[in-house]
């Protein structure tokens, strides 16, 4: 077979007839436009934030039944008539590890003021959460989330993510990403007298 040269080559552009060639290109603008558009409404749609930002919720904690790593059972009706901070974490997980210590500080200011404190370890192995908790003494109920169905329930975007739910059971606020004390402090503040 012949090596066509490259000025017998056919012109591909010069074969589509000038009138569709400016169809075709605005055709491809509309729709890299249209496609970009789509995306950033997608992204700004719905209760999200910004890592580091919250979201206000309003609707009912989602109902589970766990067991904690010390063995005891924990359903979150039990904890009705308390406001509750639900993490969601992984020991993999490297913010998580600062955001264990600030938790922790938090959880020394509201233990005694009708404050229940739960870690939900998500996509996790026992022992490197047992490891984790021990590491970072961890002091409030922790247990393990390993079908992620608490997760999906909550609607979490990654990990960290703090929860807080009101004494009624409803989903109040969501802390996307590391959270200090200070911060849960000024979020816990107008929930708890």
């Amino acid at each position: 077979m012949a090596e066509i040269s490259a000025t017998e080559r056919p012109n591909l552009v010069a074969m589509v007839p000038r009138r569709d060639r400016r169809w075709l290109l605005f055709a491809i603008i509309f729709a890299v436009g249209a496609l970009l558009l789509l995306l950033y409404w997608g992204l700004r749609r719905g209760p999200s934030a910004a890592v580091g930002g919250q979201v206000a919720l309003n609707r009912p904690a989602p109902e589970f039944s766990i067991t904690a790593i010390d063995g005891k059972p924990l359903t979150l009706s039990e904890l009705r008539g308390k406001t509750v901070v639900l993490n969601v974490w992984a020991s993999w997980c490297v913010p998580c590890r600062d955001e264990a210590r600030e938790l922790n500080r938090s959880y020394l200011v509201y233990k005694d003021r009708n404050v229940a404190f739960v870690g939900i370890a998500w996509n996790d192995d026992d022992s490197q959460v047992r490891q984790f908790v021990s590491q970072y003494t961890v002091p409030y109920t922790v247990a393990l989330d390993p079908e992620g169905k608490i997760a999906i329930d909550l609607g979490i975007t990654g990990v960290p993510e703090t929860f807080l739910i009101d004494p009624q059971g409803q989903l109040v606020k969501k802390w996307v990403g590391p959270i200090t004390s200070g911060q849960l402090n000024g979020l816990l503040a107008p929930l708890v007298p």
